[in-house]
């Protein structure tokens, strides 16, 4: 870890790599597809992902259990959410922590798309869930003893982070352009960044 927050190029991928690890918790498998059913967006005859139980009428009530066949509809965004954050968390400390990054990255860029990532990240755990921990930049990891918030506060934050990524990609003299491999296959300005934020 140390390694690689030495290195203003390997901090930049973290950050860059951050968004993938969101999807692939949240809409790769599980929790989107049995989302989309309960909903009723999509249908599905089989409980693959939970998709029967979340789309079953009238309802029934969810098995929140770790033994739970389907377990990872409740698991998976949480992992995921929390795994983008923490490498979002090792990218906004490793630049921090290095005073030359601005020499070798475009320090505005990373800091925008992670703030994004954060916002992304946070909202949907504050949608899926009654509390969450809200993970930034500004905890000590060391020291700190993080406390569940209710997803009300989880939410703000989640507002805060996007309007701090708009904030970050319309300032003044701002340009950049995300590598192609961030949004997955997606380049977005800085002013598209910006708008998807908002």
């Amino acid at each position: 870890r140390e390694r690689v927050l030495a290195q203003a190029q390997d901090i930049e991928g973290v950050i860059g790599g951050a968004l993938l690890v969101w999807w692939e918790g949240t809409q790769y498998s599980s929790p989107s597809w049995a989302l989309s059913t309960a909903a009723d967006e999509g249908t599905m005859s089989w409980g693959n992902f939970g998709m029967q139980q979340l789309s079953s009428e009238p309802r029934v009530a969810w098995p929140n259990d770790a033994a739970f066949t389907y377990r990872a509809m409740t698991q998976n965004a949480w992992y995921g959410s929390y795994g983008a954050l923490s490498s979002v968390y090792d990218g906004l400390t490793g630049i921090a922590a290095n005073p030359d990054a601005a020499s070798d990255i475009d320090v505005n860029r990373a800091k925008a798309f992670a703030k994004l990532v954060q916002g992304i990240s946070h909202g949907y755990l504050a949608s899926m869930y009654d509390s969450a921990f809200i993970f930034d930049e500004t905890v000590n990891i060391n020291t700190d003893v993080l406390a569940m918030k209710p997803y009300p506060n989880v939410y703000a934050a989640a507002i805060a982070e996007l309007q701090e990524a708009i904030t970050l990609a319309t300032a003044s003299g701002v340009s950049f352009t995300l590598q192609d491999s961030w949004f997955d296959g997606n380049p977005m300005t800085n002013a598209q960044l910006a708008r998807f934020a908002h």
